[in-house]
């Protein structure tokens, strides 16, 4: 079958894009349980096993950073399954490894992974990509209507007004950081302080992702209700303290709660963030700017947060998350009251008619 030109949501268009983003974001997502595999199969300290991560991260970030620009254009399907086939390669190589070279080596190539059960998991995630090899070729492969795309006169000239702060830049980037580095060790201390089992933190941690999705719904509900400034603001707390609490609570009970809390109040104010990003700029190229930054704090995170470990006790290293969190989210909150004022422009209120 020929790939799709059309980009209208069908059945298989929606099955694609499903498939390419859960095996795409799988490295980040799985990444306690990917942490915690690592440590116990080769006996790594935390600040090793984070390196190990980041060096995944790292390489995704980078590749997605360069080939940001190519997607937007036509071959769209033949680089996705390029890329799927790199990262089999990545998760047979990982499975099969049996130094933490090796690993380093096979994560640097797949750039997304995970990895339950002696490395099982990477084996599963190489079964994957064979899967959503014939499914992705429904994936629109080009620009849906062609000449509808900006020119560079008019890319450049939007570029230009919503360049994004290096402040800016720079919290998104310690956000990320903070928060990909926290979530990457949860299962490890979950599974240290409350005395829970693998597989039960494990889960715990996968249901509270899923349950996290109701925060995409509380986030423009929030922003309606309460305004963007304040309800962001009550996120970004939340946050900050579910963050905390779940790394150095030793109660299962309130691990998952925490977790819970902490996911669904982290996508609630991404949600709020991107919005007010795609408000200031409808182009793109802001939100474009802090999904980069965002990218490369991920590939930094667990291999900071490692090093903290390794120094400092899970007390210390919670007050510092919770206080990145905050101070990160600053810029961030300031581009929210932006992106109001900019929506507000744009809608002005009704005159009332004398």
């Amino acid at each position: 079958m020929k790939p799709q030109k059309a980009s209208a949501l069908t059945l298989g268009v929606a099955v694609a894009l499903v498939a390419g983003v859960t095996l795409g974001n799988g490295g980040a997502n799985v990444m306690p349980v990917f942490v915690d595999d690592f440590a116990s199969r080769f006996k790594l300290s935390d600040s090793a096993a984070g390196l190990v991560a980041a060096t995944q991260l790292m390489a995704t970030a980078s590749v997605t950073l360069l080939l940001a620009k190519r997607a937007a254009r036509s071959g769209r399907v033949r680089m996705t399954r390029l890329g799927l086939a790199v990262a089999a390669v990545g998760f047979l190589g990982a499975t099969a490894a049996t130094d933490p070279v090796t690993l380093i080596l096979a994560n640097l190539i797949l750039g997304a992974n995970q990895g339950p059960g002696e490395g099982i998991g990477f084996l599963l995630m190489a079964l994957g990509c064979l899967v959503a090899w014939p499914l992705v070729r429904r994936l629109p492969d080009g620009p849906a209507t062609p000449g509808t795309a900006p020119t560079g006169a008019e890319e450049n000239s939007a570029g230009a007004m919503t360049k994004p702060s290096v402040v800016l830049l720079a919290g998104t980037a310690l956000l990320w950081a903070v928060t990909q580095g926290a979530w990457s060790y949860a299962s490890v201390l979950g599974r240290q302080h409350t005395g829970m089992s693998h597989s039960a933190v494990s889960l715990v941690l996968a249901v509270s992702s899923v349950v996290a999705l109701v925060g995409a719904v509380v986030g423009p509900f929030a922003a309606r209700h309460f305004g963007r400034m304040r309800s962001m603001a009550a996120f970004v707390v939340a946050q900050a303290v579910a963050m905390a609490v779940l790394i150095f609570t030793h109660d299962p009970v309130l691990f998952v709660i925490a977790a819970v809390l902490w996911q669904a109040c982290q996508l609630a104010a991404l949600v709020q963030t991107l919005a007010a990003a795609a408000l200031i700029d409808p182009t793109g190229h802001l939100v474009a700017s802090l999904s980069g930054a965002g990218a490369l704090g991920t590939g930094i995170g667990p291999l900071a947060v490692g090093a903290i470990l390794d120094g400092a006790r899970a007390g210390v290293l919670s007050l510092v998350l919770a206080i990145g969190t905050v101070a990160a989210s600053l810029p961030l909150l300031r581009m929210t009251v932006a992106g109001a004022k900019a929506a507000a422009r744009r809608n002005p209120a009704p005159v009332a008619a004398a």
